[in-house]
């Protein structure tokens, strides 16, 4: 349900509760995705090249961002995707998908760095 432009989800829900701790939890409501282990290495390239533009030895511009800088961008990043879907065009959608997981891991780093959660944190849906 959408209010004041943000997604409201149950209080119950799946994305309110911490993820299980381990895959034998018996309060785990989803089995185990067969491309688990080729995400979790994407993501994790993923964070390393965040983690390398934004450093001490990566990209200037990168280094510069906060969230504050980089906030605007997810919006457009969403109407990309929602665009490129209306088109039905999978290609488009699926590389602004790919820009989107990047910027959220960008500013998942961004937030660390401003005394926030980890992204690892961020992920398993813990809350400061």
């Amino acid at each position: 349900m959408a209010s004041a432009g943000r997604l409201d989800f149950p209080s119950d829900g799946p994305y309110t509760r911490p993820m299980p701790k381990d895959e034998n939890d018996p309060g785990s409501a989803s089995p185990r995705a067969p491309d688990r282990d080729e995400f979790a290495a994407s993501a994790a390239a993923l964070l390393d090249l965040v983690r390398h533009l934004s450093g001490p030895d990566g990209c200037p511009w990168d280094k510069e961002q906060t969230t504050r800088t980089l906030s605007p961008y997810v919006v457009e990043e969403a109407h990309e995707i929602a665009d490129a879907i209306a088109a039905d065009d999978a290609r488009s959608a699926a590389e602004e998908i790919g820009d989107l997981l990047f910027l959220v891991t960008f500013l998942a780093v961004r937030l660390e760095r401003e005394r926030g959660p980890s992204p690892s944190s961020i992920a398993r849906g813990r809350r400061p």
